[in-house]
């Protein structure tokens, strides 16, 4: 009798644990590092006279090891700086962008940290509209749009559910004006990933 129980048991448990492993494996994720440029410098980040600094390769304390990236802005003239992660180098709509909109992407995930904590920044992706022949065919941003950063690791989210995603120009974008961060700011990004669920692995990934 025990031997009619236990088989319709096991059973359930391989079809539990096969639609687990599954669901991990078809999970899209695209590292936006990977994919696309920091090439679109805005604002102040246009002149040559060191008010914005980018580093892709920072080594110390990254969320994810072995690296990660770090920014540095000193307001100049303008009053604020950005860098856009286009699909092509510099491509501010001449260009045609990524079509992502088959990939199940419903979010952007990514962890940001302050080097002193109280850093105001605006995270967002699409929004390239320079008038030009094409633009992004999306815009969307974190919620709230402008954030304050601490000193230690934070997971943002930017939803992407309902966006069309069918031409992805500026994958992933930051913004600070000198407003909010009067003596400049220096911040750190890592594990930016368009994903079909906002479900970012935590465990394991902080650095010691």
């Amino acid at each position: 009798m025990m031997r009619f129980i236990w088989f319709p048991l096991l059973f359930l448990l391989f079809v539990y644990s096969s639609d687990k492993v599954l669901c991990q494996e078809t999970e899209n994720v695209l590292n936006v590092s990977e994919e696309f440029i920091p090439s679109g410098w805005m604002g102040d980040g246009e002149y040559d006279e060191g008010h914005l600094f980018l580093n892709e390769t920072w080594e110390e304390e990254p969320f994810s090891a072995p690296l990660c990236i770090k920014v540095s802005y000193t307001p100049g003239p303008k009053k604020f700086a950005g860098i856009y992660w286009q699909n092509e180098p510099d491509n501010w709509g001449d260009k045609k962008g990524k079509n992502l909109s088959r990939k199940g992407f419903g979010f952007i995930t990514f962890w940001a940290k302050g080097e002193k904590g109280g850093e105001v920044v605006e995270f967002k992706a699409g929004g390239i509209n320079a008038g030009k022949k094409f633009k992004d065919s999306f815009e969307a941003k974190t919620e709230p749009r402008r954030v304050m950063l601490s000193e230690k690791w934070q997971k943002f989210t930017i939803d992407l559910r309902g966006k069309n995603l069918s031409n992805v120009i500026g994958g992933f974008c930051w913004v600070a004006a000198k407003t909010s961060n009067p003596e400049g700011l220096t911040f750190f990004l890592d594990d930016i990933q368009y994903r079909s669920s906002d479900k970012h692995e935590e465990a394991g990934k902080q650095s010691e």
